[in-house]
């Protein structure tokens, strides 16, 4: 229940959250009816997510995902079955666009495969909003009509990946994502090799620049960065991450 002291009132939000690091902790699909009275059903992904203080975010996304005349939503909402033709999301809807920007960002393949919406929970990502190319109309509190961007959500890195629910092997994960987990051993491989006494994990980017040059790997930089998580490395039997200090084994 909320109370009177001001010590425990907290300060106002509006707008919506960019550029910040949030950990998801809710993952969904959800029927919704269209605002304006309309009775016209569909069907959306909601992620809540919490900010590094652990401050619930303002600005749950939802996601368009489909149309209730394709898609039953599970009674938990993990899962969509589908009714009648369509055997998919559409690249165009708000789900496809943002799981694309996450495999952008290195999110394995293979964890994506089982369709479970759950698998998002405890992923650590920087969530940034983009302009597209559209408008949005709005009442302004003079009762003028004013024209904004539109923006959408993207992941803009990967913090912290989720631990998965499929049960994927290694081996099927590094088929799904195109080698991308061997290559991302081999170079924390060599970057333990060259630093026998260790790795701040501030200086992970620079050190691997170095180790994936000497791989040839320089165009899979990205990919592999934004896999080698705390979590990653310490799982890899090659390193493991010690006060901040990458350590081979």
């Amino acid at each position: 229940m909320p109370t009177f002291n001001p010590a425990h009132h907290i300060d106002s939000v509006s707008g919506l959250l960019d550029n910040v690091v949030v950990t998801v902790k809710k993952s969904q699909f959800e029927p919704f009816t269209f605002p304006g009275g309309q009775e016209i059903m569909a069907l959306h992904w909601e992620l809540a997510y919490t900010d590094a203080e652990g401050n619930d975010a303002v600005d749950d996304m939802q996601l368009s995902c489909g149309s209730v005349t394709n898609w039953n939503v599970t009674e938990n909402g993990n899962n969509l079955v589908p009714t009648g033709n369509m055997v998919n999301f559409h690249r165009k809807c708000g789900l496809s666009k943002f799981v694309s920007t996450m495999v952008d960002q290195g999110f394995p393949l293979a964890q994506l495969e089982s369709g479970k919406a759950d698998e998002f929970i405890g992923m650590e990502f920087l969530l940034k909003r983009v302009p597209t190319n559209e408008k949005i109309k709005k009442k302004g509190r003079d009762g003028k009509d004013k024209v904004f961007d539109k923006t959408e959500p993207v992941c803009a890195k990967i913090v912290k990946l989720p631990k998965s629910n499929t049960g994927a092997t290694p081996a099927a994960q590094d088929s799904a994502d195109g080698g991308v987990t061997t290559q991302a051993i081999k170079a924390l491989t060599e970057m333990a090799k060259a630093n026998p006494n260790g790795v701040k994990f501030t200086l992970l980017t620079a050190k691997l620049v170095k180790a994936c040059s000497v791989l040839g790997y320089k165009k899979q930089l990205s990919a592999i960065k934004s896999i080698l998580t705390e979590d990653f490395i310490n799982e890899s039997e090659v390193a493991f991450v010690d006060e901040g200090v990458i350590r081979p084994v």
